[in-house]
């Protein structure tokens, strides 16, 4: 799904890209208002000067909510990790709640606290909806786009990860698509995301430390536990605890981190 909130949230939060959507939507939401001439707006006899300005408190008050209610909720979401997404998307709907709020103050302010009816506060409800929806699905789809394009590469030509388990056919796979390699007795399941992006494992007759001879020059893979090699490609961020989180689409997953490669593994990343 182009608008799944887990790339968005990837994009914003984790990325820090959220200049981008902040100004672009405030961006939006002033060509909106000046070329639709919303909420009365167009009525209105003040002069181009005043009527900008008007316009441009409008869009800047997104700008103002959206850092506000990011800075409250990342407070929160410090002490509720496992929660960060879900408060993320709860941020983002107080954020339209408080733009159709103070929208509707400031053009009360304006029109000396005579002019908003019921209807006209389901106007800005609806316009809100719109506008902030629209930048929201092309944010997404963008980071959806910046995802996959970190994720995979540029390149799905270059060589393959061959590996030659006892008895059995040869494992080939794009080293992008491979997310880890999992230690089970004298077995190894690779964990790797099929052509619809969906995470998918085989598992083969190979010992781990087989596997990492095996992948010689793929620098991206890097043992982080003797029972787990990561693809680094997958790190949702850079801090390393005793777990790292590794993000696939739909799926965040948690792999133990031993202090034996704990430190390797910062230099790595870093």
């Amino acid at each position: 799904m182009i608008a799944n909130h887990k790339y968005y949230h990837w994009y914003y939060s984790i990325k820090n890209n959220h200049l981008l959507f902040n100004l672009g939507t405030a961006a939006f939401v002033w060509s909106f208002l000046f070329i639709a001439k919303p909420f009365g707006i167009g009525d209105t006899n003040l002069s181009l000067a005043l009527w900008c300005g008007y316009l441009l408190v409008f869009a800047l008050t997104w700008v103002f909510i959206s850092y506000s209610t990011d800075f409250f909720t990342r407070i929160f979401a410090d002490t509720k990790a496992e929660k960060k997404e879900k408060i993320s998307l709860f941020g983002f709907v107080i954020k339209n709640f408080l733009l159709v709020h103070s929208i509707l103050i400031i053009r009360l302010a304006f029109c000396n606290w005579s002019c908003i009816d019921l209807l006209e506060y389901l106007e800005i409800w609806l316009a809100t909806i719109v506008l902030i929806g629209l930048s929201y699905f092309i944010y997404t789809f963008h980071a959806k786009y910046c995802y996959f394009k970190t994720m995979v590469g540029k390149n799905f030509d270059e060589e393959l990860v061959v590996l030659n388990p006892t008895g059995k056919y040869p494992f080939k796979q794009y080293p992008e698509k491979i997310v880890y390699f999992k230690s089970e007795d004298n077995y190894v399941r690779i964990v790797y995301l099929d052509e619809k992006e969906c995470l998918k494992s085989e598992l083969i007759r190979l010992t781990l430390v087989s596997v990492e001879g095996q992948l010689g020059s793929f620098s991206q893979f890097t043992r982080i536990h003797r029972s787990y090699i990561v693809n680094l490609n997958f790190l949702k961020h850079n801090i390393v605890n005793e777990f790292v989180e590794v993000l696939t689409g739909s799926d965040s997953l948690q792999l133990p981190v031993s202090r034996t490669y704990k430190k390797a593994l910062v230099e790595k990343i870093a």
